[in-house]
């Protein structure tokens, strides 16, 4: 697995030309630095999990991902806006609208994380 990346973390400081860890896998630049290959499979991995998890993206900037932290997220919403809970709900009765969802993902939930920008590039063509 990546050589190159082997041989430029050993070719750092104490370790010029040669490795402590040998061509084995517990050397750390094996572990922490995955081959560019590797890391596009595990974006795209991660990526369709993630939305499959219920994960929108809500940052473009800084590649925050969040979804409702509740089940109840439009009651609570409604609640807080001084509405009815059917305020949320699309027009035609397809069910709860999407801009709400990102409105109370963005600004009241707290199950958001940041990833990759890789990860959420892919997550936004999934939308």
């Amino acid at each position: 697995m990546g050589t190159a990346v082997h041989m430029s973390h050993c070719n750092l400081g104490d370790y010029i030309g040669t490795c402590k860890y040998g061509e084995d896998d517990d050397c750390p630049a094996l572990q922490s630095h995955p081959a560019p290959e590797l890391m596009t499979f595990l974006s795209k991995g991660e990526a369709h999990n993630l939305h499959k998890a219920g994960y929108i993206c809500i940052s473009n900037k800084y590649h925050i991902i969040g979804r409702p932290d509740r089940e109840d997220w439009h009651m609570v919403l409604a609640k807080m806006m001084n509405c009815a809970p059917a305020d949320f709900y699309m027009i035609d009765g397809t069910g709860l609208s999407q801009m709400w969802l990102e409105h109370y993902v963005r600004v009241h939930t707290t199950d958001k994380m940041e990833v990759s920008e890789e990860t959420y590039n892919y997550m936004k063509k999934m939308m």
